[in-house]
């Protein structure tokens, strides 16, 4: 059986247009975007890409996003 690499190329292209917004300090939109594109993974993709933003959302600027893990 084929892996299907298109959803690993979504997730890893919207991880660098996420992490561009983190860089200019845009955290608001980058969470906003984070959220929408959850919303278009599957399970298993969704605990992989939040996997990448656990640690920056939660614990380095929970202040920004005002949101925890839980409301994804």
């Amino acid at each position: 059986m084929e892996y299907d690499t298109e959803p690993h190329k979504f997730i890893l292209s919207s991880k660098d247009l996420i992490d561009k917004m983190l860089f200019n300090r845009d955290y608001k939109g980058a969470f906003n975007m984070l959220v929408k594109i959850m919303g278009t993974l599957d399970e298993n993709d969704r605990n992989t890409f939040i996997g990448y933003y656990d640690n920056y959302f939660f614990t380095k600027c929970p202040k920004e996003t005002g949101k925890p893990r839980s409301k994804l």
